[in-house]
């Protein structure tokens, strides 16, 4: 009985060259897949190279770690899939960010991404038109902070003498405020605690209609200031990653970031 059971298991078709494909897509090392899989790191590569396969269930475990479809592993060849392409990385960041890094953070956009389509799809389904942000509403680089910045609150209707006048017990309830009042005008805001794992405060994907944001599980004046400055973004027709990394001077987007117009 045993005997026939491991003769199923071993010949399963599953393609090993689908499975090598999946892990080196995503560059995790054996090490890493082994981790993420729960077994040792020679399994990995006994079941890229043989003779053993994995189990259903193993191989369904690796499929999340891959984050493929489980089927995906008996195709007869490898599957012909479109990269993803991150969005600008305006992070003060290290020299270069790990493959796994990148990946989790392509996921973090991809489900941004999957929020807008469902959204666009569910106001087709109803018969409406997606609010769009006015044209007045965005602003290019060199163009002066302050003004730009009267005219965006103006626009999201969050007048400062309001702000300034919020009791220190209403405070933390100000990103609340700050998420409605941005909503109201066409944008989508979503939550992501992911976003803080790998030094990042927020994403924005600038897309119209419907751009996206995205913000971490920080401190409630944190997440206000996070919201600001995507909306910075999004009044610069402009899809990036911020945060902030100790290592100052190293990254391309230092000016972008710096004359981001101040919304808030």
């Amino acid at each position: 009985m045993v005997a026939s059971v491991k003769k199923k298991r071993d010949e399963m078709p599953i393609n090993r060259d689908v499975l090598r494909w999946a892990r080196e897509r995503i560059q995790l090392s054996y090490d890493d897949a082994a981790e993420g899989a729960g077994v040792k790191p020679q399994q990995i590569e006994e079941w890229e190279s043989g003779p053993r396969v994995p189990t259903v269930r193993q191989a369904r475990k690796l499929a999340q770690v891959y984050d493929r479809p489980f089927l995906e592993f008996f195709a007869k060849r490898r599957p012909t899939v479109k990269e993803p392409t991150l969005v600008p990385d305006f992070r003060m960041h290290r020299e270069a960010e790990s493959p796994k890094e990148r990946h989790e953070l392509v996921l973090i956009q991809s489900e941004a991404e999957e929020v807008r389509i469902n959204a666009l799809d569910l106001y087709e389904l109803l018969g409406e038109q997606p609010p769009k942000l006015p044209d007045k509403i965005y602003a290019a680089q060199g163009d002066d902070a302050n003004t730009t910045a009267v005219r965006v609150r103006e626009i999201i209707d969050i007048p400062v003498e309001e702000q300034l006048a919020l009791k220190a017990s209403e405070r933390d309830g100000f990103v609340k405020i700050l998420r409605s009042k941005i909503e109201a005008k066409g944008v989508l805001v979503a939550k992501n605690s992911g976003l803080q794992h790998f030094g990042a405060r927020g994403m924005c994907i600038f897309a119209s209609p419907l751009p996206i944001m995205v913000f971490s599980n920080e401190a409630p004046s944190a997440q206000a200031f996070t919201l600001a400055h995507e909306l910075g973004h999004i009044v610069r027709r402009q899809s990036a990653i911020s945060g902030f990394r100790e290592e100052a001077g190293r990254y391309t987007g230092q000016r972008q970031e710096a004359e981001n117009p101040r919304c808030l």
